[in-house]
């Protein structure tokens, strides 16, 4: 949204100078910083905060007026450890509604949503944020710790998955697939090799002080499943009744946005750091 703003800003200012006059776009000529990702990442930043701040001990409270508890398991199937966890009985769950809320909220305020990599991101996370609320939903409805069955939590991971990864392969403007020429130039990821410019095709692996790349192929669609499906049950088995995925999510995610921001910034990925560039990248931070 405010990228859009930004964009009708911009062509306010430009027919004011093409008219030799000066109206409300130079007024509001600090709207000029909506075009940086850097100025949208820390208000998104500080937005998600807020939002988190106002609206998480209204949705805490609400879950727990409606008694939207997270059953644990007995003794006889745990042994021991029904009895460390007997305490956390009733603890609130279903609260990754709040952070997929805020998180989509933030997203279309200060991103711009029909980026490739935006979408993409996004719908992986609503997809597999669904299948988290279908499990949780099971496990209160049905007062059944088990919640969606193992097998059917990774049927699902992997359609997502695969679709994730087939859209990121054959996309023209994130892997460059299909584009020949002066069209290759602005399309896909791009690195340094021997002073020169190198398409680097986004089935490729680059390691950290390797100015080269190993292209996988096809390879690249099963091995980005695997992260995608790895990273989700990551999440999960850290998470448990203790919210501990909050605190490594943040950190991983943090380094995530610098790494994103980095390959989407010409001069510091393809003249510093000789990571491959993608012009659409950085607006993942």
């Amino acid at each position: 949204m405010l990228y859009w703003i930004y964009e009708l800003w911009q062509q306010a200012f430009e027919a004011e100078n093409a008219a030799g006059r000066e109206g409300w776009a130079h007024t509001f000529s600090f709207l000029n910083l909506l075009q940086y990702i850097t100025f949208r990442a820390a208000l998104a930043t500080i937005f998600s905060f807020v939002l988190s701040l106002v609206v998480g001990p209204r949705v805490i409270r609400r879950l727990i007026s409606m008694k939207v508890g997270q059953p644990i398991r007995s003794a006889e199937e745990v042994h021991k450890l029904a009895e460390l966890h007997g305490g956390k009985a009733g603890t609130p769950t279903m609260g990754g509604a709040l952070i997929l809320g805020v998180v989509l909220t933030t997203v279309l305020l200060c991103g711009r949503p029909l980026n490739p990599f935006v979408a993409v991101t996004t719908c992986v996370m609503l997809g597999l944020g669904l299948l988290g609320f279908m499990d949780d939903y099971t496990k209160v409805v049905k007062k059944d710790s088990a919640g969606v069955s193992a097998r059917q939590k990774l049927f699902w991971q992997f359609v997502i998955g695969l679709v994730a990864a087939c859209f990121l392969y054959f996309k023209k403007e994130v892997s460059g697939f299909g584009a020949e020429g002066a069209d290759l130039e602005s399309m896909g990821f791009r690195m340094k090799i021997g002073g020169d410019s190198t398409h680097v095709p986004i089935s490729s692996l680059t390691f950290p002080l390797v100015k080269n790349f190993f292209d996988i192929g096809f390879l690249a669609i099963p091995f980005f499943v695997l992260i995608i499906v790895g990273c989700s049950n990551a999440v999960n088995l850290t998470d448990g009744l203790d919210g501990l995925a909050t605190g490594c999510t943040i950190t991983v995610a943090l380094a995530y946005a610098v790494l994103a921001y980095l390959a989407g910034h010409f001069y510091m990925a393809h003249e510093y750091l000789f990571i491959p560039h993608n012009r659409l990248s950085g607006e993942l931070s």
